[in-house]
């Protein structure tokens, strides 16, 4: 899945980023809450089948746990070592345009 994530204006004239999937393999459609909010659901689901918690695992706990580092300000490089997970060899998550750290910053103080 190719993404990009952009500058935009929301409809407050604020600054915001627009994060977008390739659809068709030439279109970009932004991701909306609701769709964001179901895949979480749906790899909150599969955490608890690779690691049940009624087996002494952690399931969604220790994902939510991740999620919650990265609501922190944690860079997901810096959430994955800590952790100890591996990023894999394969991901299917290209980004094909993302604002660097440095344009994240700059954008939040025009905000």
């Amino acid at each position: 899945m190719k993404v990009k994530v952009k500058y935009t204006e929301d409809f407050k004239h604020l600054p915001a980023l627009q994060v977008s999937i390739l659809t068709d393999g030439k279109n970009y459609e932004p991701i909306t809450l609701y769709s964001l909010l179901e895949l979480i659901h749906w790899v909150f689901r599969s955490e608890d089948l690779r690691f049940p918690p009624e087996e002494g695992y952690e399931g969604r706990r220790q994902l939510f746990r991740a999620i919650k580092q990265i609501e922190e300000g944690n860079l997901p490089e810096t959430v994955v070592r800590k952790f100890k997970c591996n990023k894999g060899t394969f991901d299917a998550v290209e980004f094909v345009e993302k604002p660097t750290e440095q344009e994240y910053e700059k954008l939040r103080k025009k905000g």
